[in-house]
């Protein structure tokens, strides 16, 4: 009797002494980078003043974070790749509250990135394919003026001028849409403070007032809210 309870105490010991204790927070981002073998992996927030993990790699491709956000926000995430140099040293990444997976290569930090499990950074993903189309088109417009410059032949600058306009205008009213078609997720205060600040207040306005309470009263809602009291107040100023 005696030497089963011995036995039962040590296996409750040693069940204690080697169990793991619950990470804190309610972010876990984890994944690879293949092909690193020294490095680290530093994850900062979205104003880059503060840095929430930083992660030492040595001989393990692999990285495990975790830490608390009061609601989902850009995050900037960093490869320091130790004695190796390379401008693909960074990324953005959409976090909210979960488990998120990062699958990159060493050679293509940036480029090669597979993020999952974040709602919001899927949908900022596809928001950048379609404002990509908008930049390609000025792209276009701007390689159209240096072959009339190299080949001296006559460019219609206000044809450009206004062209560049039309372009502009397609860019917010597509901000716009993707937002309010997104309005339950975070990214939508978010694009419609980065990408369509300078848009028609009436606009703004109409994305503030389609957000439900929960991501009006997160941070971007609340700096969404911000900035139009901000502009409406600059601009009744002006009309004094």
């Amino acid at each position: 009797m005696m030497r089963t309870l011995f036995f039962i105490t040590a296996a409750l010991f040693f069940s204690a002494c080697t169990k793991k204790e619950k990470p804190e927070g309610n972010v876990h981002i984890y994944g690879k980078v293949a092909g690193l073998k020294q490095g680290a992996i530093v994850i900062r927030n979205d104003e880059n003043t503060k840095t929430l993990d930083s992660i030492s790699i040595s001989g393990d491709e692999s990285f495990e974070s975790h830490f608390t956000l009061e609601t989902p926000q850009m995050l900037h995430i960093y490869l320091n790749r130790g004695v190796s140099n390379n401008i693909d040293n960074s990324l953005d990444l959409f976090a909210e509250p979960g488990d998120i997976r990062i699958e990159t290569t060493l050679d293509r930090f940036y480029a090669d990135a597979k993020i999952t499990g974040s709602k919001n950074h899927e949908k900022y993903t596809e928001f950048k394919k379609i404002n990509q189309r908008y930049t390609d088109q000025h792209l276009e417009l701007t390689k159209k003026r240096f072959e009339a410059f190299k080949n001296k032949t006559v460019f219609d600058e206000a044809t450009a001028a206004a062209e560049v306009e039309k372009i502009e205008t397609r860019r917010y009213l597509a901000a716009i849409n993707f937002a309010l078609n997104n309005k339950d997720l975070d990214v939508a205060p978010f694009i419609a403070l980065t990408e369509v600040g300078r848009a028609n207040l009436k606009l703004l306005d109409t994305v503030a007032s389609a957000l439900p309470p929960k991501v009006r009263t997160a941070k971007y809602g609340k700096m969404l809210d911000e900035f139009i009291a901000m502009r409406k107040a600059a601009e009744n100023q002006t009309e004094k």
